[in-house]
């Protein structure tokens, strides 16, 4: 189905976008364009919609009118065509979000003051953004509003106890009563895709925007496997947008993707494909001896016992006049132990590194009391303004492969005096490996040393 409406819209020409859009008559005597063109060059001559991606010159300061291209009013044209559940995935970067997101909202509202639609987004940050850039253009064209609430939309005019746009996040349950459109844009971020509770979040949120709208509107790309577009995009229309489908569309290269990034998000965000995550992205890590002359920083990752594993990451900074940028040293250092056996080990190598600062993952309940913050207070003479509890939620494979770039560009090495059992399991890892527990705590020290 999917395909074929893609075949179809390939044969379509300006004229016939110009003839379709000509169909829908605004409402509204504001003297606005009849077209979504000619809506979008007046918000062009407003200041909105301008871009810089266009130009490889970096030393050009300046912004450019961007205006989409025909293949991609075709998008716009699809979009607006469905009804019921669908889905557009497409690569990143190529104007999905402001076509067909921020534009589709500005023009159907333009077009009824009846109409009534609801945005849902993964975090409250980016919904608020999607509804401020809305309402702006709105009222940079002269349509009147109520109020300025940075949470919904609404018209005057609009005869409903409803707002006009409304925006709800993907933790919550949605509110309200039947929309003309929903459009859920980018639910969840790749970090999260690996969490089976978010996805199901998702999915409930979902489930009921179905039951509430003329139109469905899901947009993004994969997060994983079994995330939601891989779940629906066989069963409802899907657009595919993809690199391989709009190349001309795409200033991102593989290439420039895999310096900071893996083969495995280059394929979710860009091509609609899922490579094998096993990357040993740690294999080609450089050995350093240089001693490190800020700020010294640890962080533990503790084990329980069994058959994890507790890794210490020791580092700090200098200044490499070669790269003209600030690298991390760091000394790694494991055991097949859990933390209370090896606590006297710990204390020698972070008196011995002389830290100004120790961190040490969240215990999950399973310590009661800060056991361990206490005994390096209490019996080992710490200060408790040097220590400080990580809770981390974020998921350890997405964690550790942000580290990439910093790998292959040289900004993380690794100490020569790390022992070579530790060194290994560092080099070795992939996210198929059973232990992680090394280039975890390298992951959490880079945030804390680059961060402060």
């Amino acid at each position: 189905m999917a395909n074929l409406i893609e075949r179809e819209l390939k044969k379509q020409t300006a004229t016939d976008l110009d003839d379709f859009y000509r169909s829908i008559q605004p409402v509204q005597n504001l003297n606005l364009p009849k077209s979504p063109l000619g809506l979008w060059l007046k918000l062009n001559g407003l200041g909105f919609f301008t871009s810089t991606w266009e130009t490889d010159d970096k030393s050009v300061n300046r912004r450019n009118v961007w205006q989409p291209h025909a293949d991609q009013w075709k998008w716009f044209k699809w979009v607006l065509a469905q009804r019921g559940m669908f889905l557009f995935m497409g690569a990143r970067k190529m104007g999905k979000t402001e076509l067909l997101v921020i534009f589709q909202c500005v023009w159907l509202l333009t077009q009824d003051p009846q109409h009534l639609i609801m945005i849902i987004t993964g975090t409250d940050k980016r919904g608020k953004e999607l509804l401020k850039n809305i309402r702006t253009m709105l009222s940079a064209l002269g349509v009147p509003l109520h109020g300025d609430a940075e949470t919904t939309i609404r018209l005057i005019g609009n005869k409903s106890k409803q707002e006009n746009v409304q925006y709800a996040g993907v933790n919550g349950k949605i509110k309200g009563n039947h929309c003309d459109l929903i459009v859920v844009d980018d639910p969840l971020d790749e970090s999260e895709g690996f969490s089976d509770t978010k996805r199901t979040k998702v999915s409930n949120v979902v489930s009921e925007a179905i039951s509430m709208s003329d139109r469905l509107l899901i947009i993004g790309q994969y997060v994983n496997e079994n995330d939601l577009m891989s779940q629906w995009q066989d069963n409802v229309p899907t657009f595919r947008a993809w690199i391989s489908n709009y190349p001309h569309l795409c200033k991102m290269t593989r290439e420039r993707f895999l310096q900071n990034g893996t083969l495995r998000s280059w394929g979710m965000n860009y091509e609609g494909v899922f490579y094998t995550s096993n990357e040993a992205i740690f294999s080609g890590i450089q050995l350093s001896d240089v001693e490190p002359t800020g700020h010294i920083s640890a962080v533990l990752d503790v084990a329980m016992g069994g058959a994890d594993r507790t890794a210490l990451a020791i580092g700090g900074t200098y200044w490499d006049t070669e790269l003209q940028d600030e690298v991390m040293v760091a000394l790694l250092v494991s055991w097949q132990a859990s933390w209370a056996e090896v606590i006297d080990e710990i204390v020698a190598y972070l008196k011995e590194s002389e830290i100004d600062w120790f961190f040490y993952e969240g215990m999950k309940g399973k310590v009661t009391d800060n056991l361990l913050g206490r005994l390096l207070v209490e019996e080992h003479g710490f200060d408790w303004r040097q220590i400080g509890m990580i809770d981390s939620t974020q998921n350890k494979v997405f964690k550790i492969n942000r580290l990439k770039g910093y790998v292959g560009t040289g900004r993380i090495r690794v100490h020569e005096n790390t022992p070579q059992e530790t060194l290994n399991l560092l080099k070795t890892w992939t996210p198929l490996s059973r232990h992680d527990d090394v280039p975890d705590a390298l992951a959490m020290l880079s945030e804390k040393v680059f961060k402060y």
